[in-house]
């Protein structure tokens, strides 16, 4: 079964529904992750379907495995699946030939692990920070103490000030920077676990967002470096 580029997300499930009998919940979770659900174009070789079976086996909330799932079935069967979010970043920043820096602090690094996971990614990036402590974003970040007390280091302030600086000391054309409370411990009334504000920077302009994501320790770091490839992504292409 093959369909032209752009397919709906209907199509989509269709063309897995035919393809994987009688594995379809586990497609309609796989095709559902938005990390995963590019507007690309997709080809399925029918003769894959035991393999993706066994892919389907893989935790579908562990990223790595997910880029894992679909580089093997994309190598071994020459088709193209889906495009993950960190392919497409590395393919506009290659493109454009632009550089890019981190600083993150509730993600401890899984930010900058996502986008240096392809060879190649040394052309574009440069730097990554984790500024996990306050002591560290007066130090390394130059961000000053008053303001962290005044705002909290989980702020919208925070994170503008965090990808301010880490983009201007990698000298880089963009910045991403990462400041929230994945919990369990940590919250507040004010801001309860899963708050997180993510700032991304280019030599124009800074935007910065505020998030509220549910789930575990582990499942608010991920949603937060994927929301925070998601506002580059958008940057690069504007």
């Amino acid at each position: 079964m093959r369909f032209c580029a752009r397919p709906t997300l209907s199509e989509r499930l269709a063309c897995a529904s035919a393809l994987a009998q009688p594995y379809r919940k586990g497609w309609h979770a796989l095709l559902r992750s938005p990390n995963l659900i590019g507007k690309v174009g997709m080809r399925f070789c029918a003769t894959a379907g035991q393999d993706f079976h066994l892919a389907l086996k893989i935790k579908y909330n562990d990223y790595s495995k997910k880029y894992y799932l679909v580089n093997i079935i994309n190598r071994k069967y020459n088709i193209f699946i889906m495009q993950p979010i960190g392919i497409q970043i590395h393919n506009l920043l290659i493109k454009n030939g632009k550089t890019v820096s981190v600083a993150e602090s509730c993600t401890g690094g899984l930010l900058s692990t996502l986008l240096t996971q392809i060879s190649g990614s040394s052309k574009y990036f440069v730097l990554g920070v984790v500024a996990y402590s306050n002591k560290t974003k007066e130090n390394i970040l130059n961000i000053p103490r008053n303001i962290i007390v005044k705002k909290g280091a989980v702020s919208k302030e925070i994170a503008q000030k965090m990808v301010q600086s880490i983009r201007k000391i990698a000298k880089t054309d963009f910045g991403i920077a990462i400041t929230g409370i994945a919990g369990p411990t940590g919250s507040t009334p004010q801001k309860p676990v899963g708050t997180v504000f993510i700032a991304v920077s280019s030599k124009a302009k800074t935007i910065c967002k505020k998030f509220h994501f549910s789930g575990t320790r582990t499942a608010v770091r991920n949603k937060s470096a994927l929301s925070a490839l998601k506002l580059l992504k958008n940057l690069l292409k504007n």
